[in-house]
């Protein structure tokens, strides 16, 4: 009579218990990049409107080589870019975000 739990040991210091570890450390980095990530743009948006009267500024530093655009258009045409960029990004990477799922396309 051999025990009917042979070959059936419990997980002791093998594989399995660590990639559960893994997989709630990936996610707790996943969720704190995510994190770092919206408090970055969120500070970004909040700075903008501060710096904006110093960057316009003529003692501001910033070399502005255009003759035909002033410095405030040149900023406004900055500004516009990005936003398009930003919108572009969204509407044709939102669907492909979606396809995949957003943790398999950070990774």
């Amino acid at each position: 009579g051999g025990n009917e739990n042979e070959g059936n040991s419990e997980y002791v210091g093998s594989a399995a218990p660590e990639k559960d570890s893994n997989k709630g450390n990936e996610s707790w980095g996943i969720s704190l990049s995510l994190f770092i990530t919206y408090l970055t743009v969120m500070a970004a948006k909040c700075a903008l409107p501060s710096t904006l009267a110093i960057l316009s500024s003529t003692n501001s530093g910033l070399i502005h080589q255009s003759t035909k655009l002033s410095r405030d258009d040149v900023i406004s045409r900055l500004l516009a870019l990005s936003t398009l960029s930003i919108a572009a990004g969204k509407i044709f990477l939102g669907p492909v975000i979606d396809s995949l799922g957003g943790i398999k396309s950070l990774q």
